[in-house]
């Protein structure tokens, strides 16, 4: 799958979140007891928890303080705490005129109550399968953290199906503008459309036990898009479904559809490498119909 990057089109401040506390609760300060937790909100100088970049390495001192204000003439000040591939091209992002002030440290963006609630529901009742998949996940996180061990083989995979299973409300949806680097020279070719994902189960804003849609027919989430630009692509839409059945054999499939106009139907199309969302070949066409 190609994943597309996403451009900033402005900086309106700057914080580090570490969403390692169970959703729904204020973050508490490190104890040997609670290994993930988070320091209190506000705390600019925790005992631990602060990696450096590149990762492994130790976080550098904090040059600045919140409410402090950061203008092109000193966004060296910040090049230690942005990725080398958003220095490199700064100049996309820092402009004359910008206004960047710095935030709150670690502020609790905790998702809403219930989210937390259906956490505690489901405690203990999803595991982890065969191949790194996962059953008995509800919704929620599918695994509280603090039942989570550092030490656990299986830390790194119970993580990433939190990664997965983080709040998101319904789903998303908004416009998007790739480039494609064609040609020698490489330059750059620009795709503007929309896409969206939206969950069809593990809701946690809807009644369990099955805490799905109505419409989920054993889907957990439906996703898909459209091109509007450039004048070759516009038009071109897909639709991809997850099956629920999807999370406990990854080598599964999904359902993924695409329209072109000079096809005048739509047609399925192979997604047998297709592992997150699914992004059309920026070469104006797709993978072959089955």
């Amino acid at each position: 799958m190609e994943r597309p990057w996403l451009a900033l089109a402005g900086v309106a401040g700057l914080s580090l979140l570490l969403a390692t506390e169970a959703p729904g609760q204020a973050p508490a300060a490190p104890t040997a007891a609670s290994p993930w937790a988070l320091p209190a909100p506000g705390s600019c100088r925790p005992e631990g928890g602060l990696r450096g970049w590149p990762i492994g390495q130790d976080a550098p001192a904090l040059a600045f303080q919140p409410g402090d204000v950061v203008s092109l003439e000193k966004v060296e000040s910040i090049r230690a705490f942005v990725p080398p591939a958003v220095w490199e091209q700064r100049d996309k992002f820092f402009y004359e005129g910008m206004r960047l002030e710095i935030g709150p440290c670690f502020r609790d963006y905790g998702p809403p109550a219930f989210f937390g609630e259906a956490t505690e529901a489901g405690r203990g009742k999803a595991k982890l399968v065969e191949g790194g998949g996962i059953e008995g996940w509800g919704a929620g996180l599918p695994f509280a953290p603090d039942t989570i061990a550092p030490a656990d083989p299986d830390a790194g995979m119970m993580w990433a199906w939190n990664v997965a299973g983080r709040y998101t409300a319904a789903g998303l949806r908004g416009k998007f503008r790739v480039s494609d680097m064609v040609g020698r020279s490489g330059r750059a070719e620009p795709f503007e459309g929309e896409i969206f994902r939206i969950a069809l189960s593990h809701r946690a804003d809807l009644p369990g036990p099955a805490h799905a849609s109505s419409a989920a027919d054993g889907k957990a989430w439906v996703a898909g898009g459209q091109f509007f630009q450039p004048f070759a692509a516009r038009n071109y839409a897909w639709r991809q479904f997850r099956d629920l059945d999807h999370e406990k054999a990854a080598a599964r499939s999904d359902d993924l559809h695409a329209y072109l106009p000079e096809w005048r139907r739509v047609r399925r199309i192979n997604a047998s490498q297709v592992e997150g969302l699914y992004m059309p070949s920026f070469s104006v066409g797709v993978q072959q119909a089955t």
